[in-house]
């Protein structure tokens, strides 16, 4: 049976902020991009941080938990279209995180 958890208004928030930044880097590049993507990288540490917290001894599923959250508080697709790059962002960002 697949594990239900409820993530707190903490985890919501930072998994908003890390939306938002990959879609201000969908509109800027070089330096710019860079500093949004090590921004979008120190939410997510914080976020597995917040989750560790949340969900005690569930170590190997809090990448999972992390990425279901942000998947579900995307913007629908029409609107994710009006985005160049922000799936492609988001899925290079999650694959980084994730060989940490």
């Amino acid at each position: 049976m697949e594990s239900i958890f409820i993530p707190n208004s903490q985890s919501l928030k930072l998994a908003d902020q890390v939306i938002e930044r990959l879609i201000v880097a969908c509109y800027v590049s070089g330096a710019e991009a860079d500093r949004e993507f090590r921004q979008v990288s120190a939410l997510m540490r914080k976020m597995i941080e917040v989750l560790r917290r949340e969900f005690p001894g569930s170590e190997d599923q809090l990448s999972e938990m992390m990425v279901q959250i942000l998947e579900q508080r995307l913007p629908e697709q029409r609107v994710r279209e009006q985005f160049p790059g922000l799936q492609e962002n988001l899925q290079r960002m999650l694959a980084a995180h994730q060989r940490k």
